[in-house]
């Protein structure tokens, strides 16, 4: 193998590393407050107020802990990878929302993420870090 094929591998494997799990988990790390959802076949919008309940996401290491009211509801394992986060068990917080067992994420400016389900309902849970 020459010189310039070592150095593209090691570029291409250090790019990978950049692009890996670690990253996002980071980012997810800490607490995020609900502060509304829109989605569903009629593409409703909901919000703690309308619904009447609170919701908290606590991301630490591979763990996911769900408040609601800040009563413990349940906790689940999560991985990401890419753009995906993926719950195991599926999780079940929101009373308009079924189980999610894969979302993906988009970190919006400031300290702001949105959840989104990659599939049926289709709904958008925007977070904001405590």
């Amino acid at each position: 193998m020459g010189l310039k094929a070592v150095v593209a591998l090691g570029i291409m494997l250090a790019a990978c590393r950049s692009a890996g799990t670690e990253p996002a988990q980071e980012l997810l790390g800490g607490e995020w407050e609900w502060v509304g959802s829109t989605g569903g076949i009629a593409g409703v919008s909901v919000t703690p107020a309308s619904e009447g309940y609170t919701v908290r996401f606590a991301f630490s290491g591979n763990q996911l802990n769900i408040f609601r009211n800040d009563s413990l509801r349940t906790t689940a394992l999560f991985t990401v990878r890419g753009d995906e986060v993926t719950y195991q068990p599926s999780i079940s917080v929101f009373g308009f929302d079924g189980g999610i067992d894969t979302q993906t994420f988009l970190d919006l400016p400031g300290d702001t993420i949105m959840l989104n389900d990659p599939c049926c309902d289709r709904f958008s849970h925007r977070f904001v870090r405590r």
